[in-house]
């Protein structure tokens, strides 16, 4: 559960220290985690699949708004 919280904080961005302290571990442990196999693979999967939502948000946000700019220009 803490491996997870500190996880979840590290994929939106947050430092270490902050990740560490909701965590309720120290940034000397996160460091250690993050160092671990395990926790870097978890990390750069998680990480790729959130770089994919969020790109086919950004695709589909795009047309949407080429659609709008479309329908005003006529």
């Amino acid at each position: 559960p803490a491996q997870l919280k500190a996880l979840e904080l590290l994929l939106v961005g947050a430092r270490d220290t902050r990740a560490a302290a909701a965590a309720g571990v120290s940034s000397r442990t996160l460091r250690r985690w993050r160092a671990e196999p395990l926790f870097a693979e978890a990390f750069r999967q998680e990480r790729e699949l959130l770089w994919e939502q969020l790109g086919a948000r950004v695709l589909w946000l795009v047309g949407e708004s080429l659609d709008t700019l479309h329908a005003a220009l006529q």
